[in-house]
């Protein structure tokens, strides 16, 4: 019984090394490899997220061109990033407005003047 109790160093070592592999391969293995390591604090947003506008911008929508006010809200159809650490500020976003009189209307709009809405 007292030999059972008695571990000694190296065992101890060899078990947490082994341990720690084994840990080390299941957290890769089980996460999945389709999003960011920077969770919520990404540039990247995601298709089908609701958007607001910052500031107020004129798009162009077919041969006019409207003036859409800060805090008009629209849903991400493309997101232009390269790669998920992708922080260019001119990156375009492709996005369907949703406001009463261009429901459904897409349009291009540069990534700095678009924020969550959560």
């Amino acid at each position: 019984m007292k030999n059972l109790m008695k571990i000694n160093i190296r065992q101890m070592m060899i078990s947490v090394l082994a341990l720690g592999f084994l840990l080390a391969i299941s957290r890769w293995w089980l996460i999945p490899k389709d999003h960011t390591y920077h969770g919520r604090n990404t540039g990247i947003l995601l298709v089908g997220q609701r958007v607001f506008l910052a500031s107020k911008v004129s798009v162009r929508l077919g041969t006019k061109t409207v003036e859409l006010p800060a805090g008009t809200e629209a849903i991400v159809v493309w997101e232009g990033a390269q790669d998920e650490d992708d922080c260019s500020e001119s990156r375009t976003v492709v996005a369907r407005i949703d406001r009463e009189d261009l429901k459904g209307e897409v349009v291009e709009l540069p990534r700095t003047l678009l924020r969550r809405s959560y």
